[in-house]
């Protein structure tokens, strides 16, 4: 275990399959969208490692797949978020769209580093998710990537309890 005061930096990448595949991607559950124009959960993910500290930085690569469940072509938006246990979320990245989703897949990736230090993210343990919406009732299915992983350096504290 670190003694306290120490450094620590630690890569997750959360999504996991059971199978291997041939070009090495696999992919996360495949969620609708079911209402129009309201945001779904694409993924969520708690980080909640042994110690708890400030954190000095943090890099997030999102990657996920969307395809369109009506015949014309659909735009999704999407985001990503985080947030220090039970504050607000504070978003990664601001809506974006994503435009012509047809029924094929349709890739979109994010990348950076989060801006640390704000008032509802600034500490280790915290949550993360990606949230979705389109237009349409019933539009469009989304995927999460095997290439999604965040990296945090912090400074380690205090235990967890």
């Amino acid at each position: 275990m670190p003694e306290i005061d120490e450094y620590l930096d630690v890569s997750v990448y959360p999504i996991k399959s059971a199978y291997l595949t041939l070009d090495g991607v696999q992919y996360g559950t495949q969620i609708d969208t079911t209402v129009a124009n309201r945001e779904v959960v694409l993924y969520e993910y708690s980080f909640e490692p042994p110690f708890h500290g400030a954190i000095l930085w943090a890099y997030f690569l999102i990657g996920a797949s969307f395809t369109s469940l009506v015949a014309s072509n659909e735009t999704v938006v999407w985001r990503a978020q985080v947030r220090t246990v039970k504050r607000d979320w504070v978003n990664l990245f601001r809506k974006t769209n994503i435009y012509n989703v047809k029924a094929s897949w349709k890739d979109a990736k994010m990348e950076g580093y989060a801006r640390a230090a704000q008032a509802n993210f600034s500490r280790v343990r915290f949550d993360f998710r990606v949230l979705f919406q389109c237009a349409t009732l019933n539009g469009v299915r989304g995927r999460i990537k095997n290439n999604t992983m965040f990296r945090v350096v912090w400074l380690a504290e205090e235990a967890a309890e």
